[in-house]
């Protein structure tokens, strides 16, 4: 079997795949049709494409997904070429971007992603949401430019964890912050202004 029939294998399987048109359209998902995350298809072709440094992505990759009639989830030929020359492969023959080494994950993995980061906090605890999105960003790539989730996509996750004691934590957090918040004016306010006021007192009194 060549290698333009086991990609279309690797199409033809039975991988449930939503269409680039439904996820463009649906809420909370912003990406343009074909451009900025890799779906689990395509991340196997471009897997094998790098396995096969001879094959020419304008030709057997367009054909394989134009012969599958699967038009909704064509990219454009020059996305694809330029998806080839900014992607490698590392060790253990994962998708990495050449310009940081940090790995690309199909965008049906991305919330499991981010809920392993979540969860690997010191002893058991979840991290919060800046740890988190700081423990994502050092493995995974981030931005649509860069074939990621994006930092709202992690908050979102985080703030939706349903773990109990990790939804106990953000809303003691939430309440501890909307406190402070609402002193604080008061606090900082006061203060300055009555050092002030000393001061032209005892400015005057000389």
């Amino acid at each position: 079997m060549d290698l333009a029939e086991t990609m279309k294998n690797v199409l033809a399987k039975g991988m449930q795949q939503t269409s680039l048109s439904d996820l463009s359209s649906s809420p909370g998902i912003g990406f343009p049709p074909g451009t900025g995350y890799v779906t689990e298809k395509l991340y196997m072709l471009l897997q094998l494409y790098l396995q096969n440094k001879g094959w020419n992505p304008s030709v057997e990759l367009l054909q394989c997904f134009s012969e599958l009639k699967e038009t909704s989830m064509l990219p454009s030929a020059a996305y694809l070429q330029m998806m080839a020359s900014r992607v490698t492969l590392d060790s253990q023959g994962r998708l990495i971007l050449r310009e940081n080494g940090k790995i690309i994950l199909p965008f049906e993995h991305f919330a499991n992603a981010v809920m392993l980061k979540h969860m690997n906090g010191p002893h058991g605890l979840h991290l919060g949401i800046e740890a988190t999105v700081r423990a994502v960003m050092e493995s995974y790539t981030i931005g649509r430019e860069n074939f990621g989730m994006e930092k709202e996509f992690i908050i979102e996750v985080v703030q939706n964890c349903p773990n109990p004691a990790c939804r106990y934590y953000k809303n003691q957090m939430e309440l501890t912050q909307k406190t402070l918040q609402h002193l604080a004016p008061g606090y900082l306010g006061e203060a300055p202004g009555s050092a002030a006021a000393d001061i032209r007192s005892s400015k005057t009194s000389f």
